[in-house]
């Protein structure tokens, strides 16, 4: 499984894994620090491109 693939996993499909309680637990957590993240690198993307301009060098 692609790293792609991990983070687009859901609630659902971690459970299906057949993992210990404890160890569903910790891949949602995970993959909901993952999700919170990528959301907050968009944002500083977005701000990043409104607010800068590049050089032509």
């Amino acid at each position: 499984m692609t790293g792609e693939m991990i983070k687009r996993l859901g609630e659902e499909q971690v459970d299906g894994f057949g993992f210990a309680p404890d160890v569903a637990l910790a891949i949602k957590a995970n993959l909901a620090m993952m999700q919170t993240l990528q959301s907050e690198i968009a944002a500083l993307k977005r701000q990043l491109a409104e607010r800068a301009t590049l050089r032509p060098e």
